[in-house]
């Protein structure tokens, strides 16, 4: 078995499919040495997500958390800032605190997302270590296509200002060699208040408008592309202080990027070369009600440009392969928390060799080595080796190990921000050294017959150097900086099962154990839960275009620390909750079909839970 999110196709279906992150290169996923995990554009339609966090909420090894501006990943128990995140190979900047928020990016022209977990991703550097996420856009392949989803809902009764809103439009055209495709966007989140004594939201209204375009030209055994995206976001909600302080908050998020492409076949080998500039901006705005004491008006602007290029060959025998490449990257920030304007370049080589070491057992042995050179830290390497064995035709087994790192970023470097309400500082470090880890997976996979599939994995990552703010002794004042102070384990095992019991009914169980410490602090890791369940199942009626689908995950006890009045750090354990979302929908026709749902069932959330209370949508999508 092949694991396909959410639902697994059926055998000669697996050829089919395509991915490009585990090896960076195009290769069929049933070849892969390293384990992708897909969900395509039809696991999209079912699931009726609307941006790529909730495209992921229900894969084993993945949570999706709230944070500061909206949600993000964490793959096998690792922080946000130790996942990459990756649109059409190209890395996605605008982090917050080291998290990215996978609600900005929209589905409308998402064709699949692929996942591969761990530092056996070692080939992309800096932020890989845990794992991978790329988003591959969707392009041109028919002569006409048109699509378009409209969806409306509301969280009643804890909304205040209007319902929600998503609205995708896309257009593609290919002629002879040509291609063009055309997206756009529009997406509201109404603000909403679970709590109304005081004035305070709990969740904020986002408003985004985002488009896209892609254009290809084919030049005999040449491609050519070129692609164009663009978004606004602006979040509005209420604050309030325990003085009774209340401050309207603002932020706008502005992206831009360009990218172009060139790929040239060759006999036996393909050479490729990407050119990618984004910007990103985001500005923040406090305002107190009745002073302007506490008013706070801080500007972000990040340039990341980047050239790739790489060449695979396969030798005759197609036992051999060897791909060689290098990225080179320029990164500024400007912003108003530090103390200088940031900038980086790093250049980083790469190779990988695959060797198909015995054919009838499919042993496939692949070692691969990049070297990260930073003008802020020096030179980082990171090698990994990955291992393919087929002892039976319906049994994959794979192990990998990797070595991977994080580079401090600028906030990290150099941020300099003073409390003088309270009476401290937090100043960068320059001197900080990146963070390091080393990660093993272990994985099996069973198709004993269509109906059935079974995974097993094993995984273990330790990351040394764990960059976090210590008091600086040798300070006059109070005065924070960032350190490498820790190290952390997080190690655990995952389950799926997959099942086909009847016609039309398609099962999907998993079951994830996680052992999450900090080594320096000698206790489990805050908010990972030690025990994940997830479950989903679609019922379709055959010839009627009826489908139904119910998913959800039941989550355990997860720990956090507050300090008590008396300076002692106590452990608090958060309630287990249940996680509960349902579909409907109905073709008509050929083109179109209508949709309601709902969302957080079950009501989950807390005080350590800061999930969108129950909603309800209904919709209709148009596929031409």
């Amino acid at each position: 078995m092949e694991t396909r999110a959410p639902a697994e196709p059926q055998p000669h279906e697996l050829d089919e499919i395509v991915v490009t992150t585990a090896g960076r290169r195009e290769q069929s996923r049933t070849d892969a040495v390293v384990a992708t995990e897909v969900i395509d554009r039809e696991a999209l339609r079912e699931n009726g997500a609307e941006n790529v966090a909730e495209a992921l909420e229900d894969l084993p090894g993945i949570e999706i958390v709230p944070a500061l501006q909206g949600s993000t990943v964490r793959m096998q128990g690792l922080d946000p800032q130790h996942t990459l995140i990756l649109i059409d190979g190209e890395p996605v900047i605008g982090r917050s605190d080291g998290a990215l928020d996978l609600t900005r990016i929209a589905l409308q022209d998402v064709e699949r997302i692929e996942i591969v977990r761990g530092a056996s991703s070692a080939l992309y550097g800096s932020a890989a270590h845990g794992g991978v996420i790329n988003i591959i856009t969707r392009r041109a392949t028919a002569p006409l296509a048109l699509d378009g989803r409209v969806s409306l809902g509301t969280y009643d009764p804890y909304a205040l200002r209007g319902a929600t809103l998503d609205v995708g439009l896309g257009a593609a055209v290919r002629h002879q060699d040509f291609r063009l495709r055309a997206d756009v966007g529009v997406h509201r989140v109404g603000a909403y208040d679970l709590d109304r004594s005081d004035p305070a939201t709990t969740g904020s209204e986002v408003t985004q408008y985002d488009g896209g375009l892609r254009l290809g030209q084919r030049v005999g055994q040449t491609d050519l592309g070129l692609r164009l995206r663009v978004s606004r976001r602006d979040l509005v909600g209420i604050d309030a202080s325990a003085t009774g302080a209340v401050y309207d908050r603002r932020n706008r998020i502005d992206e831009l990027g360009v990218s172009g492409t060139l790929s040239t076949e060759f006999a036996r080998g393909t050479l490729a070369t990407q050119v990618y500039v984004t910007q990103f901006r985001d500005r923040f705005v406090l305002d107190q009600r009745g002073s302007t004491q506490e008013d706070v008006d801080q500007d972000t602007r990040q340039r990341l440009g980047e050239v790739s290029s790489q060449y695979s060959v396969t030798t005759d025998d197609a036992r051999h392969t060897f791909t060689l490449g290098a990225d080179v990257q320029q990164e500024t920030l400007l912003a108003d928390r530090l103390s200088r304007k940031g900038t980086r370049t790093r250049v980083a080589p790469f190779a990988q060799y695959e060797w198909l070491a015995n054919e009838a057992l499919n042993l496939i042995v692949a070692p691969g080595f990049r070297v990260d050179v930073d003008s802020q830290f020096g030179a980082v390497a990171s090698p990994k080796l990955a291992l393919r064995l087929d002892p039976h035709e319906t049994l994959v087994l794979r192990a990998s190990a990797g070595r991977g790192f994080r580079a401090p970023n600028f906030k990290e470097l150099y941020l300099s921000f003073e409390n003088p309400s309270v009476g401290y500082r937090v100043v960068g470090n320059p001197s900080v050294r990146p963070e390091t880890s080393w990660s093993f997976q272990l994985e099996g996979t069973w198709q004993p017959t269509r109906a059935v599939g079974v995974r097993v994995s094993l995984y273990r990552n330790q990351i040394d150097d764990l960059i976090d703010t210590a008091l600086d002794e040798s300070a006059a004042n109070v005065v924070y900086t960032y350190v490498n102070t820790s190290s952390a384990v997080t190690q655990g095992s995952e389950l799926s099962l997959q099942l086909q019991p009847m016609r039309g009914l398609d099962v999907q169980l998993t079951y994830v154990f996680l052992d999450a410490r900090d080594l320096q602090r000698g206790r489990a890791l805050t908010g990972r839960p030690r025990h994940r369940a997830t479950f989903r199942a679609r019922y379709s009626v055959p010839g009627t275009g009826f489908s139904a689908i119910v998913r959800g995950s039941v989550v355990g006890q997860r720990p956090f620390y507050e300090t008590a009045e008396n300076g002692e750090v106590e452990r608090v354990l958060d309630d287990p909750y249940l996680s509960l979302d349902a579909r409907l929908e109905q073709r008509v026709g050929e083109y179109v079909a209508l949709f309601a749902g709902a969302d957080n069932l079950a009501g989950a959330g807390g005080r350590y839970l800061n999930l969108r209370p129950r909603g309800f949508y209904a919709g209709l999508r148009v596929d031409y």
